[in-house]
C-alpha cells in the first residue's frame, strides 16, 4: 500500500516537472520568436527606394520621411574671375583664379514632418583667388518641415550657418541665419517649383539677401534624370547691382537608391565697376537609406 501510494506521488511528481519544463520552453519560444520579430522590424528601416525614403519627388529639395536619411558627398573645380580697386586710381584690376572644393549634404528625418539638415563645405582655394583661405569654409545645420496644400507639396525651414573665416563684409561675423519656404509640383512626367530664401549671410560684395530660386526637372531617358535652376537676389536688380545664377545638372539612377549627379553652375555678382563671375563644374554621389 505505502509502496502504491509512493508510485503514484513520484509520477505525480514526474508529470508536474515535465509540464512545468513544457511550459518554460513555450514561453522561452515565444520570446525568441518576439525578438526576432522585432530585429526583422529594425532591419526593414532601411529604404528600398527614394520613393520610401523621400517625401519630395525632385532632386531639388529630397527631403526624407521619418526614420530615412539622405546623404551626398560631391566635389567641384571652379574658375573664379573678379575685379578688384586698384589703390589711388578709380580704375579695376581684373584677377582669375581655379579653386577646389568638396561638399557632404546629410538629412536625416527626426519625425513624419522634420527633417534635420547638416552640410559641410571645404575649399582648397588659389593663392589668387578672392579670400583665399582654404579649409572649412561654411557649416550650416538647420531644420526643414514638410505639408500638401493647393495640390502641391510645400517644404519650409531654416539654417544656422557658422563661417570660420567671417562673413565677406565683416570677418567678425562668422555666424548667419537663413529661412526659406519652397514648393514643388508633378506635371505628368517632369517636375518644377520654387523657393524664396533670406538671408543675413553677405554676398561677395552685398550685406544680406533675398534669393527667389525656380528649378524643373524631367527625365532624360531610362535612368537620366535632366534639371536646371536659377535664381537671383531679388532685392539686386538694377543695372548696378546684381547677384545671380544658373545651373543645369544630369542625375544617373544607379539603383533605386543610390545616383551619380554632374552639374555646371555659374554665379554672377555686380556692384558698380566691381564684378565677379565663379564657373563650377561638379560630381557627387547620392544616396538613400
Amino acid at each position: 500500500m505505502k509502496t502504491s501510494l509512493m508510485t503514484t506521488v513520484i509520477a505525480t511528481l514526474l508529470l508536474a516537472g515535465a509540464s512545468a519544463s513544457a511550459q518554460s520552453e513555450s514561453m522561452s519560444m515565444n520570446q525568441s520568436t518576439e525578438t526576432f520579430e522585432k530585429s526583422k522590424e529594425t532591419s526593414n528601416i532601411s529604404a528600398t527606394s527614394k520613393a520610401q525614403a523621400l517625401h519630395t519627388d525632385s532632386v531639388y529639395f529630397s527631403m526624407p520621411r521619418e526614420d530615412m536619411t539622405y546623404t551626398e558627398f560631391g566635389a567641384f573645380t571652379q574658375k573664379q574671375k573678379f575685379n578688384t580697386d586698384i589703390e589711388n586710381s578709380e580704375a579695376t584690376r581684373s584677377n582669375s583664379a581655379n579653386n577646389q572644393a568638396f561638399y557632404f549634404k546629410h538629412s536625416r528625418g527626426l519625425m513624419e514632418n522634420l527633417a534635420l539638415d547638416f552640410n559641410l563645405d571645404y575649399f582648397m582655394k588659389d593663392e589668387a583667388a578672392f579670400r583665399n583661405s582654404s579649409g572649412v569654409n561654411e557649416a550650416m545645420i538647420g531644420l526643414r518641415s514638410y505639408f500638401e496644400a493647393m495640390d502641391v507639396k510645400w517644404i519650409y525651414g531654416g539654417a544656422l550657418t557658422y563661417l570660420p573665416d567671417g562673413e565677406s563684409n565683416d570677418n567678425s561675423s562668422k555666424l548667419a541665419v537663413s529661412a526659406k519656404i519652397g514648393f514643388e509640383e508633378a506635371v505628368d512626367i517632369a517636375r518644377w517649383g520654387a523657393e524664396i530664401a533670406a538671408s543675413t549671410q553677405d554676398n561677395v560684395y552685398f550685406q544680406n539677401s533675398l534669393n527667389l530660386v525656380g528649378f524643373f526637372e524631367m527625365p532624360f531617358v531610362k535612368s537620366v534624370d535632366l534639371g536646371v535652376t536659377a535664381g537671383a537676389d531679388i532685392t539686386r536688380v538694377s543695372a548696378s547691382e546684381q547677384a545671380n545664377f544658373v545651373k543645369a545638372y544630369g542625375q544617373y539612377n544607379i539603383d533605386a537608391v543610390s545616383a551619380a549627379q554632374i552639374h555646371l553652375q555659374q554665379n554672377n555678382t555686380k556692384k558698380d565697376s566691381l564684378s565677379m563671375t565663379e564657373s563650377e563644374a561638379g560630381l557627387s554621389l547620392t544616396r538613400v537609406f
